[in-house]
């Protein structure tokens, strides 16, 4: 390369100097500096251009298009029935399979011109003493004033059958008291809809009528009757007595014991009709807690037009009386059908049904279940002393109790909070041990009877007794066993010869006695 060509290619590089010149402004003048100005100028100008505009585009909005106004779809709904409520005389319905009846409108006014009210009562023509329930009837008779159907099907119909109204389901008469009526025909209920097909009387155009309409008329009167609230005795602890009449049977009657009645019975019931007598407890509160259980489905009738009801002559009386003097009160007939009863519950002639299993205790309420069968039952804390006759040979029990007293000289009580004491036993005059002498006695009082006697008062020869002396009233009773054929011996107690029981029953008892005499009395 020579020296020419070197020069003219130094010309075309930038020094060191003249390149921080052009990046800082520092050196070639001050040409550097304006450039960088003239950038810093741009800048701002087009950063307030911008914020300008951004302000102008909240102030300055162009005008809003308004939002689109929906089109509610045009109404299918049709007033078929527009009447006045107060110019309805009285609504018939006929379902079909059912005798037809007839809602009365009856009207009262107050007041004058624009101040006139009216009020309506309404009752069940031809029937009394139907207690109808107004709520319901309103409803009813209120479509003889306003009956609306969701939509007209079809005009100038000739065949009918299509909608069932060849044959309708039901038919509403409604007649008005400037005696005009309109008569409405319902047919079966739409396919693809909730509604029923409908067709004014003598005309040739079909709708479509709201189901609640429909099911609101296409009732059986009787379902319009308003239902009694039974007196409500809750639960055996609420009662104080309990009747039970039975046509062919003894009367029942159950009460708690008084104070004052001594009794020596686990039970605080007792059998007060048709004789005065400890009961089974368990069997006795079964009997009092069904008799209070009822329940009513449905009226039925009264008991003039229900000739088989059976309540002329009712096959159970049954009166329960609470504590608080709350008398649940009612009498049971005849079956209907299979699964209920007709029932009475006051002195009206209103006939109810109820579910037939409600009164299945009325089997058991008899004497024979009722009845306490251990003729001996006396807890054995009740005693202080028995004698057991057998013959001529005789048996001597006793009880001494002896109050066991703490280092104070205090009676020491149980966890129940009860008196202790130290007990001896004697048989026969000499001390017997504590755990022998109380299997006996189990023997003596587990003498369960066998059946209830149809004679009771039976007199006889006396095979064994046992005599009770007692440290509570009554303080002394005695239970004999009677001669009475080669099976039963007749149970004797208070006088009264209730029930019978079996021979090898009493044997037994016997037996262990003079075992027990004997030492040869086992423990099992």
């Amino acid at each position: 390369m020579d020296q020419k060509e070197s020069n003219t290619h130094n010309k075309r590089l930038a020094s060191a100097a003249e390149l921080r010149g052009k990046k800082s402004g520092a050196a070639g003048g001050k040409g550097g500096k304006k450039k960088m100005w003239i950038s810093l100028i741009s800048m701002v100008v087009v950063l307030g251009l911008a914020i300008g505009a951004y302000f102008l585009s909240d102030v300055i909005k162009p005008e809003e298009e308004a939002a689109p106004i929906a089109t509610a779809a045009p109404s299918t709904t049709v007033k078929v029935v527009d009447r006045q409520r107060q110019d309805i005389d009285r609504v018939t319905i006929k379902v079909d399979g059912q005798d037809p009846f007839t809602i009365i409108n009856e009207v009262t006014t107050t007041g004058e011109g624009e101040n006139v009210k009216y009020s309506y009562n309404h009752v069940i023509d031809g029937k009394p003493a139907f207690k109808l329930n107004q709520t319901q009837a309103s409803t009813i008779v209120g479509y003889a004033a306003n009956l609306t159907a969701t939509q007209q099907i079809a005009e100038g119909v000739t065949d009918f059958s299509a909608y069932g109204l060849d044959k309708p389901s039901m038919t509403v008469t409604m007649k008005y008291k400037n005696g005009t009526q309109t008569v409405w025909n319902f047919g079966s209920k739409a396919p693809t809809s909730t509604g029923y097909y409908a067709c004014e009387k003598g005309s040739n155009t079909v709708f479509l009528i709201y189901s609640t309409a429909y099911t609101n008329m296409a009732v059986d009167v009787n379902t319009l009757y308003t239902m009694p609230t039974l007196p409500y005795i809750a639960d055996i602890a609420s009662m104080s007595n309990l009747l039970i009449e039975q046509a062919g049977k003894d009367t029942i009657e159950i009460r708690y014991r008084t104070e004052e009645e001594a009794s020596v019975s686990i039970s605080s019931l007792v059998l007060v009709q048709p004789v005065f007598y400890d009961v089974h407890s368990e069997r006795s509160e079964e009997i009092m807690t069904a008799s209070v259980a009822i329940a009513l489905n449905g009226y039925a009738g009264e008991v003039e037009d229900l000739p088989d009801c059976g309540l002329t002559e009712p096959r159970a009386h049954v009166k329960a009386t609470g504590t608080d003097g709350t008398v649940l009160e009612y009498w049971v007939g005849n079956h209907c059908g299979a699964d209920q009863v007709y029932v009475k519950v006051d002195e009206s002639n209103a006939v109810y049904l109820a579910n037939a299993s409600l009164f299945s205790f009325l089997d058991n309420s008899t004497v024979p279940y009722l009845v306490d069968q251990f003729a001996n039952l006396v807890n054995i804390q009740k005693v202080d002393a028995m004698t057991i006759k057998v013959g001529e040979e005789q048996f001597d029990v006793t009880i001494t109790r002896e109050p066991l007293l703490d280092e104070n000289g205090v009676q020491k009580t149980n966890a129940a909070g009860k008196l202790q004491t130290d007990d001896t036993y004697t048989f026969n005059g000499e001390i017997t041990e504590e755990t022998r002498f109380k299997k006996l006695y189990q023997v003596i009082i587990g003498t369960l009877v066998s059946k209830v006697s149809e004679d009771w008062a039976i007199d006889g020869e006396v095979v064994a007794s046992v005599s009770y002396k007692l440290n509570q009233a009554p303080y002394e009773f005695t239970v004999e066993y009677l001669k009475y054929d080669n099976e039963y011996y007749a149970v004797r107690r208070d006088g009264q010869t209730l029930f019978l029981i079996k021979c090898d029953k009493v044997d037994n008892m016997i037996t262990k006695l003079g075992e027990y005499r004997d030492g040869t009395f086992v423990v099992e």
